[in-house]
């Protein structure tokens, strides 16, 4: 009986383990994406493709707007992912949300790269 709950108790500090290296790898790709297009933009004549963070850079400018913006976005999709751990970690799930930070991630790299084409 003790020896499953410490199990559980393990098992479930690696999962949260694995939820925060997800959520750093996620930030950091924002990160990266920021750099790229807050340069990309100023080397370049190019706009911004999404119209939401493009109404946020043109109402807070380039650097303010695009950091406001990314931050909201990656506290909402983190929170969001925390919050479906916790309920299907309830249910008895072992559905992987982690590997959702980590699709975003690799298509935020993706599209921060893209601004290299512009350079």
């Amino acid at each position: 009986m003790i020896h499953s709950k410490i199990e559980r108790f393990e098992s479930s500090q690696h999962r949260w383990f694995q939820i925060m290296a997800a959520s750093l790898a996620y930030i950091a790709a924002h990160v990266v994406d920021y750099l790229l297009t807050v340069h990309g933009i100023a080397v370049s004549a190019s706009q911004e493709a999404n119209p939401i963070v493009r109404g946020y850079m043109d109402y807070f400018g380039v650097g303010k707007g695009l950091m406001i913006c990314k931050s909201l976005m990656s506290a909402v999709i983190i929170l969001g992912v925390i919050a479906t751990h916790i309920a299907y970690t309830k249910r008895g799930n072992k559905f992987r949300v982690e590997y959702i930070l980590y699709a975003g991630a690799i298509l935020t790299f993706s599209g921060g790269a893209l601004w290299l084409t512009k350079l």
